[in-house]
C-alpha cells in the first residue's frame, strides 16, 4: 500500500472521532442512541483495524504501539467528551479503545510520557511518530492537562516542532502532507501563527519538490503516516 493511502487511512480514523455528533446527539431516545453509538463504534474500529493491519506490513510491535496508542487515545478522548458535554450518562457510554485494543486506560498521562521519552531520545522511532503526535495535539488532544492551563501542551507542540525541523535531513516529507493539513481543522491555526514547522512542510519549494520525486513519510481526511 502507498504513502497516499495510508495517510487516508490515518485522517479517515481522524475524521470519524470527530463525527461522533452525526450519530449521537441530545434529541435521541436512550435506544436509538445506544445502536447508533454501537454502529458508530463498530464503524471506528474497522477503520483503526484497517490501518493497523496495514503497518503491521512495516513497523515492529514496538513502533505500532508508538503509532496506533495516541491515536486512539485521541479517539476516546473525542467521544468521551462529546457524550459528557451533550449526552446524560444514561443514554450513552463508552466503551474504551485503550482497552480493546492495549488492555490499558492511561491514554491521558502515558500519551505524554511517549512524547517525554521521544524528546529525551529514549526510544528510538521514526520521525512520523512526532509528526503524528504533534498533529493530535494541534487538532485538541489534551488527555491529563484537559483542565490545566495549555502551556504545557503549547510547550510540547513546540519541542515537537524543533525535533521535526532538526531531523527533517531524513525523509520527512509525503505527498500528501498539504491535503492531510487542509483535511484538520488545524490548517487555519497552522497557517496564522506562522510556525517553523509549518512553514517548513507547507511552503519551502524543495519539499514540494521532493514530494515529486517520491519522498515520502506517512502514518495523519485519511491516514497515517509511514516514514523511514
Amino acid at each position: 500500500m502507498d504513502h497516499q493511502t495510508l495517510w487516508m487511512l490515518w485522517l479517515d480514523i481522524v475524521q470519524q472521532a470527530k463525527d461522533i455528533k452525526k450519530y449521537v446527539h441530545p434529541e435521541l431516545e436512550k435506544e436509538k442512541a445506544t445502536d447508533n453509538l454501537t454502529i458508530y463504534r463498530t464503524v471506528l474500529v474497522e477503520k483503526i483495524e484497517c490501518f493497523k493491519s496495514n503497518l503491521e506490513q512495516k513497523y515492529s510491535e514496538s513502533i505500532l504501539f508508538y503509532i496506533l496508542f495516541p491515536l486512539v487515545s485521541f479517539c476516546d478522548e473525542k467521544v468521551n467528551l462529546y457524550l459528557f458535554n451533550h449526552m446524560s450518562l444514561s443514554k450513552a457510554s463508552w466503551e474504551s479503545l485503550q482497552t480493546e485494543f492495549f488492555q490499558r486506560r492511561d491514554g491521558g498521562e502515558h500519551f505524554f510520557r511517549m512524547i517525554d521519552a521521544i524528546l529525551a531520545k529514549e526510544v528510538k522511532v521514526p520521525i512520523v511518530i512526532p509528526i503524528q503526535i504533534n498533529l493530535l495535539l494541534k487538532e485538541g488532544f489534551k488527555g491529563k492537562y484537559h483542565l490545566a492551563n495549555q502551556y504545557n501542551i503549547t510547550l510540547y507542540e513546540k519541542k515537537l516542532e524543533t525535533m521535526i525541523e532538526n531531523e527533517s535531513g531524513c525523509d520527512v516529507v509525503n505527498k500528501g502532507y498539504e491535503n492531510v493539513l487542509e483535511s484538520l481543522s488545524i490548517h487555519q491555526t497552522l497557517q496564522s501563527t506562522k510556525s517553523r514547522w509549518s512553514k517548513r512542510f507547507l511552503t519551502k519549494s524543495y519539499y514540494i519538490s521532493a514530494a515529486i520525486l517520491g519522498v515520502a513519510i506517512v502514518c495523519s481526511s485519511y491516514l497515517f503516516l509511514i516514514l523511514r
